[in-house]
């Protein structure tokens, strides 16, 4: 595993919406996570192959085409969550409905970099690709990583 993000990095993930928050290389090498992730879930979990080689997957198949990214889905805790919406550089979608499920989100920083996002009731796609689009704004001009 990759060390841990610079401090200013894992302050700005904490500024967010969001309900987990990763970033991640193609590899599936875990370079940073919010306080959620680490809260919930340990640093056990941090270093399971299984969670690499989600991202790693993800990193793979979401940026291809939309229909590799609809057909093979957003994989996150053994859960493959539906992609109904696909750009050149992001891929979101939807496990559930909107008040029970969860949203996710899929971006590539720069590079090899990329940042996985989940989101839950309040927050919708709206707000929660809006503070993500800015973060990676901020991530590509700054190069933090």
């Amino acid at each position: 595993m990759s060390t841990r993000i610079p401090s200013t990095l894992s302050g700005i993930l904490e500024q967010t919406v969001w309900k987990s928050a990763i970033i991640f290389e193609s590899s599936g090498n875990i370079v940073g996570w919010n306080e959620h992730v680490r809260n919930n879930h340990g640093q056990e979990f941090l270093a399971k192959s299984e969670l690499r080689e989600e991202l790693a997957h993800n990193a793979l198949h979401l940026f291809e085409s939309f229909d590799s990214a609809s057909f093979h889905g957003i994989k996150y805790l053994k859960t493959k969550y539906e992609a109904h919406q696909w750009d050149t550089d992001l891929c979101w979608g939807r496990e559930g409905d909107a008040f029970e499920g969860e949203g996710i989100a899929v971006m590539k920083i720069y590079g090899d970099f990329f940042i996985l996002i989940t989101y839950v009731y309040p927050v919708v796609s709206t707000l929660a690709l809006e503070k993500l689009n800015a973060l990676v704004k901020e991530l590509r001009t700054s190069k933090l990583l």
